[in-house]
């Protein structure tokens, strides 16, 4: 066997389980770890054409499409409990269809190093939030309505496309902000990171050149299985850990991770 192939497997497998563990444990998106693995991961082995430009495009698109089969589980649960509010589905899903699209035009014009400065930051911002973040929040009707719906869902679609995520890191506190009852935002914002990654996986693949444009067929098939059968060990695990904790440790982690990305664009 070729001795990439020995290291390349387990890295890839270990990598989706422990994005799928760390989802179901502290309910974040696989997308922040996902990203900057990747990026390393390709690098390393070398299993992108086209150089280093080409590494964080690579990782942005295989990221959305390794989401977008676990969103699918979680969201499917979420609507057989009846917890899914289906009028912000219909108020918010054209606004994120709009930002999605509006964000793979912008990734797939950009330098790398730019794009891995503004998921840096991007990733600093959200690490910092999970840091920081409370658990009661003021409510804000207005959010509710079109006005204000429509300008931030597009807002949030862009940005999961520069993140590589399913947005529910945005989506969700909206929801819950607006009034809706944090289950059911968490279980709305499950299905509107569906609609996320579907609509940002067909998109790298149309723009994108070869078979699944810029998504990495390998990475997909490798990390997907381990991410969808670890994630309900992560939930059972989180009832017994400190979950506050972990959060702080992982969100500092990711930090580092973003202010050494700064450095390589920089370098």
């Amino acid at each position: 066997m070729n001795p990439d192939l020995i290291l390349m497997i387990p890295s890839f497998v270990a990598l989706g389980a422990f994005v799928g563990f760390c989802a179901g444990l502290l309910g974040i998106g696989g997308g922040l770890i996902l990203v900057p693995a990747l990026y390393y991961l390709f690098k390393i082995f070398g299993m992108v054409d086209g150089g280093d430009d080409i590494f964080i495009h690579t990782a942005l698109a295989t990221s959305m499409a390794i989401i977008l089969p676990t969103g699918i589980s979680s969201s499917w649960a979420q609507i057989k409990r009846k917890a899914v509010d289906w009028t912000m589905i219909r108020l918010m899903t054209p606004g994120l269809m709009m930002g999605v699209i509006c964000g793979i035009f912008l990734v797939t014009k950009m330098e790398g190093d730019v794009l891995k400065i503004i998921f840096a930051i991007g990733l600093s911002l959200i690490a910092l939030s999970m840091i920081f973040k409370r658990e009661h929040s003021k409510i804000f009707p207005i959010l509710i309505q079109k006005k204000c719906a429509y300008p931030f869902s597009i807002l949030f679609g862009i940005v999961a496309i520069f993140l590589g995520i399913g947005g529910a890191v945005m989506n969700v506190p909206y929801l819950n902000r607006a009034g809706i009852p944090l289950k059911s935002a968490i279980a709305t914002g499950a299905v509107l990171g569906v609609i996320i990654s579907f609509v940002a996986t067909i998109g790298y693949v149309v723009s994108g050149d070869g078979a699944l444009g810029y998504i990495n067929i390998e990475a997909l098939v490798m990390i997907g299985p381990a991410s969808i059968l670890m994630a309900p060990l992560g939930v059972k695990v989180s009832h017994a850990l400190p979950v506050r904790k972990l959060r702080i440790i992982l969100a500092s982690l990711l930090v580092i991770v973003s202010i050494n990305m700064i450095y390589e664009a920089f370098k």
